[in-house]
């Protein structure tokens, strides 16, 4: 009776945790999009190069 009561719970739990991940290289898509975006003078006041942001942003999605 507990194993019937857990597999809803264990497929809702999947469930959130694809969700979770879909939400999440989301975010880093966006992220990577926005880097790209930045000038050299806002890339130079965060540190790294022009080479360096476009290497980043160019990684693929599942790369985060």
């Amino acid at each position: 009776m507990d194993r019937a009561l857990s597999l809803p719970l264990i497929s809702s739990l999947a469930s959130f945790s694809l969700i979770a991940m879909a939400m999440h290289m989301h975010s880093v898509w966006q992220q990577r999009q926005r880097l790209a975006a930045l000038d050299d003078a806002r890339l130079d006041d965060l540190g790294i190069s022009a080479k360096q942001a476009h290497r980043e942003a160019s990684r693929p999605l599942w790369d985060y």
